[in-house]
């Protein structure tokens, strides 16, 4: 596990689940997004006279320079993207413990971000096409933050664990986690440590799960 998570692990907190993004889902999804780029590049490369030509063109004074250089600043992008996801992958970490759920990104610098379990609304599974061809999946959770957008109007903002093998087994991690939560806060008690039968049934139960999964 990464070390600067460690760093910020609380006291009598059990890490249950830790991992990072399939490299070969990003991978494959950052070479597939740049292929569309390089087509659309090529495209743009070989028709510019036809495109700084048309009546409906205003692209400045020399419109074919203009088209050149976009061609080649999408050329430049579809190469840049596999590079950038190959650094998504090493710079991302996701962990669930008992207390909340951790989520470490960042390209300069480490952003850590810690979902504790009474902030999540809900949590639910997504896997797309990628998902289907290697196993993996996206976990998004609801903390019910809100994104505003003049198009779109209000957005919900998930936090989001991507691209990770057996989606569904870390489901369920959050899932008793949450479960846990809820019933320690219902019995007026908010944290496991106040909450010993419940803190053991959770270890318990998630440590059958994992010798299920295996």
């Amino acid at each position: 596990m990464d070390t600067q998570i460690q760093h910020i692990l609380e006291e009598n907190e059990e890490v249950i689940w830790n991992g990072k993004p399939d490299l070969k889902s990003i991978m494959f999804a950052s070479f597939i997004f740049s292929l569309l780029i390089l087509i659309l590049a090529f495209i743009m490369f070989f028709n510019i006279e036809p495109l700084a030509t048309h009546k409906n063109t205003n692209m400045g004074a020399n419109p074919k320079r203009t088209f050149t250089i976009i061609s080649g600043i999408l050329i430049f992008i579809s190469v840049l993207i596999p590079f950038i996801g190959y650094l998504f992958y090493k710079v991302t970490d996701y962990v669930v413990t008992n207390k909340r759920l951790i989520l470490k990104s960042g390209f300069i610098g480490a952003d850590m971000r810690s979902i504790y379990y009474d902030q999540v609304r809900s949590a639910f599974v997504n896997v797309g096409l990628v998902g289907k061809l290697f196993g993996t999946g996206t976990i998004l959770i609801d903390t019910g933050r809100i994104t505003q957008s003049r198009k779109r109007g209000s957005k919900t903002a998930y936090d989001r664990f991507r691209y990770i093998k057996s989606p569904y087994m870390v489901y369920k991690f959050v899932q008793k986690g949450l479960s846990s939560r809820k019933e320690g806060m219902h019995s007026g008690r908010a944290d496991f440590e106040s909450n010993l039968d419940g803190y053991k049934d959770f270890v318990q139960e998630t440590e059958k799960m994992k010798r299920d999964i295996d």
